[in-house]
C-alpha cells in the first residue's frame, strides 16, 4: 500500500502521512532510483516526497515526458522542487539538449543542485527562482511538506510557516535577455501560480510552441482558456494503466497541452 500513497499530489491524509512515515528513511538519503524513468539513477529526495527516491512519483507525468523529450530537446522544468522532472529531462535531452530547472524555495534548490551533481546531469541550469509574470521579489510560504510551498498572493498551504522573500523572474524576460533558450517542452507545477507563469510567458509559448505539461491547483477553468485562447489543444493527462496511484483526483489534475505542430511530431 505504501507505494501508492507517497505521491506530493496524494495529499494531506492519514494514509498519507502514515506512508510517508514508513518510507521515511528514504527522505535524506542518496539512493540508487528503482523503478521509472529514471530507474539507476543517483538522487536523494532532499526531505521531500519518498516517492522520489523510489520512482514512483506521477507515472503518468514521467511516461508523458519520456514520450515528448527527445535529444537536442530544451525543457523547462518550472516547479522542479529537489529535481526528480529535472534529472528525467537530462537524461532524455542528452548533451546537446539544456534542461533549465526553476525553484524558489532555497532548500529544495540545495536539493536540486545535489541531485543534478550526484546524477552528473550536466546538461542541467538551475535558476533559484519563481517563475511568475513580473520581475522582482515575491513571498514564498514554506509549508510542512517542501512540495506544498506556494507564493504568498494564494491561500496559504498546509502547515503554513513564516513566509520569506525570493526572487521572480518571467519566462519572456529571461528569453529577451538570452538567459535561457526557447524550449521544447515545459512543464509547470506551481501549487495554483499557473496562470501568472503562462500570463508571463506568452511571447516565449507563441514563438517557440513548445508542449506543456501543467498540474493545475483550483484553475483548470482558467488555464485551459488561456491556453486554448493561444492555440493549443488541452486534454486531461490521464494515469497510465501501469500507474501505482491510488488517487483518482491526483490523475486528473494534470493537463496536457499540445499544438497541431506539437501533435503531429508525437
Amino acid at each position: 500500500m505504501a507505494l501508492g500513497l507517497v505521491s506530493p499530489r496524494f495529499g494531506d491524509t492519514r494514509g498519507a502521512a502514515l506512508a510517508r512515515k514508513l518510507l521515511s528513511p528514504l527522505r535524506r538519503r542518496d539512493v540508487i532510483i528503482p523503478f521509472g524513468a529514471c530507474s539507476g539513477t543517483p538522487f536523494n529526495a532532499g526531505g521531500s516526497a519518498p516517492s522520489f527516491a523510489l520512482g514512483t512519483s506521477e507515472p503518468h507525468v514521467q511516461a508523458t515526458l519520456h514520450d515528448l523529450l527527445q535529444p537536442g530537446h530544451v525543457f523547462y522544468d518550472i516547479g522542479a522542487n529537489v529535481g526528480f522532472h529535472t534529472v528525467l529531462g537530462s537524461q532524455r535531452v542528452g548533451s546537446e539538449g539544456r534542461v533549465y530547472s526553476f525553484e524558489p524555495l532555497p532548500g529544495n534548490v540545495e536539493a536540486l543542485r545535489h541531485n543534478v551533481r550526484i546524477s552528473s546531469s550536466l546538461n542541467v541550469s538551475v535558476m533559484p527562482c519563481a517563475i511568475t509574470d513580473r520581475v522582482g521579489t515575491a513571498m514564498l510560504a514554506p509549508a510542512r511538506e517542501p512540495f506544498w510551498a506556494r507564493l504568498n498572493s494564494l491561500p496559504p498551504p498546509p502547515g503554513a510557516r513564516a513566509a520569506i522573500p525570493v526572487r521572480c523572474w518571467s519566462i519572456d524576460k529571461l528569453v529577451r535577455y538570452g538567459q535561457i533558450r526557447l524550449p521544447h517542452v515545459v512543464k509547470i507545477d506551481v501549487e495554483g501560480a499557473e496562470l501568472s507563469v503562462l500570463r508571463g510567458m506568452a511571447d516565449t509559448l507563441a514563438e517557440a510552441r513548445p508542449a506543456i505539461i501543467c498540474e493545475v491547483h483550483g484553475t483548470g477553468e482558467e488555464t485551459h482558456d488561456f491556453l486554448t485562447s493561444a492555440g493549443y489543444t488541452v486534454q486531461s493527462l490521464a494515469r497510465r494503466p501501469h500507474s501505482r496511484s491510488r488517487s483518482r483526483h491526483d490523475a486528473s489534475r494534470h493537463v496536457l497541452a499540445l499544438t497541431a505542430t506539437t501533435a503531429s511530431a508525437r
